[in-house]
C-alpha cells in the first residue's frame, strides 16, 4: 500500500506576504485558493493535513478545488474571537470512516488551546488513522509537558 501524505501550514490563507505582519491581520482572499490547490494537485495526495485553516469555508473551498472529502475542527477556545476563526484540517480522497477532535493543550491565562484532529479512512481496503496537530513552538518545551494524552478513536 503506497500513500503520498501532504501536510500544509495554511497561515490562514494568506501565505508568505508581509511575513512581519501577524497572519489575522493579512487581507485573505479566495484567488490565493486556486494557486494552493495547484501545488497541492501537483504532488498527487491521498490525504493532505492542514494547519492554520481560517475557518470550514476555506477548507470545504479547498476541498472541492482538489476534489477531496473534507473534516474541519477549529482550535478550542473559551471565548469567541472577535476577528477570526482557525483550525486543523484533512483532506481526503479515499473513503472517511470516522473522525474525532480531542483538546491536547489548553491555556487558561489566554483562554484557547490546541486541537488533534483524527481522521479514520481506508487505504486499498485498510483501515489507516491519522492525527494531526499544530503545536505552538515558542515556549514548546512547557507546552509538550502540558499536553494531554490523545485517546485513539474507538473502534465501532
Amino acid at each position: 500500500m503506497d500513500m503520498r501524505l501532504v501536510t500544509l501550514n495554511m497561515r490562514f490563507g494568506v501565505g508568505s506576504r508581509i511575513l512581519g505582519r501577524p497572519a489575522y491581520d493579512v487581507p485573505f482572499s479566495t484567488r490565493k485558493l486556486s494557486p494552493i490547490a495547484d501545488a497541492l494537485e501537483s504532488v498527487e495526495p491521498d490525504i493532505v493535513a492542514l494547519q492554520e485553516v481560517s475557518n470550514p469555508r476555506q477548507a470545504q473551498r479547498l476541498a472541492k478545488l482538489l476534489k477531496m472529502g473534507c473534516v474541519y475542527t477549529p482550535h478550542r477556545s473559551s471565548y469567541a474571537f472577535d476577528f477570526f476563526e482557525w483550525g486543523l484540517a484533512f483532506l481526503y480522497k479515499s473513503k472517511l470512516i470516522d473522525s474525532a477532535n480531542r483538546c491536547i493543550h489548553f491555556c487558561e491565562e489566554v483562554r484557547y488551546g490546541r486541537q488533534a484532529l483524527m481522521v479514520r479512512v481506508f487505504l486499498d481496503r485498510i483501515p489507516v488513522t491519522l492525527v494531526n496537530v499544530h503545536l505552538e513552538l515558542k515556549d514548546a518545551a512547557s507546552c509538550r509537558m502540558n499536553q494531554y494524552p490523545i485517546p485513539t478513536i474507538p473502534n465501532k
